[in-house]
């Protein structure tokens, strides 16, 4: 019979914190990337003429800013919501990009008709390559872990 220690002298080891400075520094620049893209809806809503669906992105481009960006702030301070924030406004950017390419599937966005329909669902894919990685990275346990051990010495 072998025997085995009792679980309470089991010492887990310290979570580095990779992982949640990763998914920051990712939830920062995507909170960067989509407020340079509010700002040229905006512009283009306010010196052009401007649609439903315009409208609509620029809610969500707002949104996902302040999610990602105070996401990101607050996953640097070891704040679990800032992992919270983080999810979400990933999710929300994934799921921008699926409702986008089938939209541009069924011909409803793009005018441009198969090819470009193609050519956009490509590049919307493409673009969520980093809100994907940002959501893995804000959603394994090492992140959770670290973000809800103690600080040695907070003030």
């Amino acid at each position: 019979m072998t025997y085995q220690p009792h679980p309470a002298t089991r010492r887990q080891p310290e979570p580095s914190g990779a992982t949640a400075n990763c998914a920051g520094v990712l939830a920062l620049l995507g909170g960067i990337w989509n407020l340079l893209g509010f700002a040229v809806q905006l512009f283009a809503m306010v010196f052009g003429h401007w649609t439903f669906g315009q409208l609509i992105s620029v809610v969500i481009n707002l949104v996902v800013t302040g999610l990602l960006l105070s996401g990101g702030i607050q996953l640097f301070r070891r704040k679990p919501n800032g992992r919270s924030q983080t999810i979400l406004g990933c999710a929300l950017v994934i799921l921008d990009a699926v409702a986008g390419v089938v939209l541009l599937s069924v011909g409803v966005s793009w005018p441009g008709g198969y090819a470009a329909s193609v050519l956009g669902s490509t590049f919307a894919l493409l673009f969520t390559a980093p809100a994907i990685a940002t959501l893995v990275l804000a959603a394994v346990p090492s992140t959770a872990r670290w973000v809800g051990s103690p600080l040695e010495g907070r003030v």
